[in-house]
This record gives structure tokens, C-alpha cells and sequence, in this order.
């Protein structure tokens, strides 16, 4: 039978490299540290949108340095986690990109419910005002058909601030899936036993086949999403408790 080797075992020959994103671990944490600052330099024109064109320029411009530094630190963490899901520090550089990912979001939310709370024609005025605004006016023309559904700039904050509670059942999908998963062999209607992979015999004719395969699949993903559920429900409870003091109700089952 073939060996399946691990994550730390294949030929780096065979592998991507994500030294182009960063040289180390401690290039991209260094990285991540930057993103902070960045979110404040662009949180410094919160209500300041309204003094014309170039306040909103400068504004979107440091929402696009934020953002193109921002992809590379998310990038890299989640290229490793993809890697090998069951490595711990990769799972940690998961959930601080995660958490800086929201952080972001919600101190950056400003800008755009901000924007669409100008008066009617603003925008346009700005755009025609203002020629170095040509390449955000894609953006700002999405914004302006967005905006009979924008919610209270408060609660756009919120919901983006809850950003890790909400998108927890994709994450704990995905870490599972891209874990090294120990499977048993399955058997068909004739007791004939197969080898077991993620997604293999989905298709398979044989229905005890497919059956099998995917109650082994089932067990073999709560073996490594149970320990993950926990890790993310502890961080449920805090951001549960965010959410309904700024009045949104965040029903998250796994949060204790």
C-alpha cells in the first residue's frame, strides 16, 4: 500500500513558495504588527468626507495601501494553513490574520456609509470635481447602487466587527477539509474494501459504497473539527457579547 506522506514530508520541489509573500514566519508577523497603524491613518477621516473631494481621495487611497498590505498578511496565512491544517502555528497565524481581518473591516466601515450619507449628488460632484478620483469611480458608482440598503453606520460597524462569529462554520469547514484526515477503508454492497479519501467515491454505482464512504467522511472531519468548534467558540463568547450591546442579535450555535 502506498505511503501517504505528511505536509512536512513532501519535496519542497513540490511545494509553492511563499517566500515571495514573506521570507519568514517572522516577516509576516512583523507585517501583521504594521496593520494597525495603517487602519488608523485611514480611520483619521471619520467625518471629515464631507470637506470635499480630496478629503475623500486621500481617504481611499490609504483604504487601498491598507488593503494591498492587508492581502499579503491574509494570503500568506491562509496559503500555510491550506498547507497543513493541523499545524498549530499555522492555525494561530490563522485566527490573529482573522482577527486583524475584522479589526479592519470594522474601523474601516466608516467609509463607505459615510460616503453615501453625503447629501444626494455629492458623490458625482466629487467625481466630476476631482480627476484622480477616476480610478475609485467603479467603486463609488457599486456604492451608490448600494445604497437603498445600507444599514446605520453602527450597525455596519457591528456586523463587521463580528466578521470571525458569523463566517465560523466556513472556517471550521475549511480547516477540517484541508487537515491531514486519517480515514478507515469502506466496503461495497459485496464487502469489498476501498482505500478512503475526501471526496472520493461521491459518485461511486455502488450505494452501500457511497454511504459508507460518507459516514467515514463524517467521522473523520468531527475527529478534527470538534478541538476547532471549542477554539472558536471561546472567541464566539466575546464577540457575541460585542454584537448585542450595539443592538445586533447574533444567534451563533456554537457559542457557549
Amino acid at each position: 500500500m502506498a505511503v501517504q506522506f505528511t505536509r512536512a514530508e513532501v519535496p519542497v520541489a513540490e511545494m509553492w513558495n511563499i517566500d515571495d509573500i514573506f521570507p519568514t514566519p517572522l516577516a509576516w508577523e512583523q507585517e501583521l504588527g504594521e496593520l494597525a497603524g495603517l487602519v488608523r491613518s485611514v480611520a483619521t477621516y471619520k467625518g471629515r468626507l464631507h470637506e470635499g473631494p480630496q478629503a475623500l481621495l486621500a481617504c481611499l487611497l490609504a483604504l487601498e495601501t491598507l488593503q494591498k498590505r492587508a492581502v499579503k498578511v491574509f494570503s500568506y496565512a491562509s496559503l500555510n494553513l491550506s498547507a497543513d491544517g493541523t499545524n498549530p502555528l499555522y492555525q494561530a497565524m490563522a485566527g490573529k490574520a482573522g482577527a486583524a481581518g475584522a479589526d479592519a473591516q470594522a474601523q474601516t466601515s466608516f467609509v463607505q456609509s459615510e460616503a453615501l450619507g453625503l447629501p444626494g449628488g455629492t458623490l458625482e460632484k466629487y467625481l466630476c470635481d476631482e480627476p484622480k478620483l477616476g480610478p475609485f469611480r467603479m467603486t463609488i458608482e457599486k456604492w451608490l447602487g448600494k445604497k437603498p440598503y445600507m444599514l446605520g453606520p453602527e450597525t455596519e460597524m457591528a456586523l463587521a466587527a463580528l466578521g470571525e462569529v458569523l463566517g465560523s462554520p466556513v472556517e471550521v469547514y475549511e480547516r477540517s477539509r484541508t487537515a491531514d484526515l486519517k480515514f478507515e477503508s469502506v466496503a461495497d454492497s459485496e464487502g469489498k474494501l476501498y482505500p478512503m479519501s475526501l471526496g472520493r467515491h461521491e459518485s461511486a454505482a455502488d450505494l452501500a459504497l457511497r454511504r459508507n464512504a460518507y459516514h467515514e467522511l463524517n467521522r473523520g472531519v468531527k475527529a478534527v473539527s470538534a478541538h476547532l468548534w471549542n477554539d472558536l467558540g471561546n472567541r464566539s463568547e466575546e464577540e457575541c457579547r460585542f454584537g448585542e450591546a450595539a443592538g445586533v442579535c447574533v444567534c451563533h450555535p456554537y457559542a457557549r
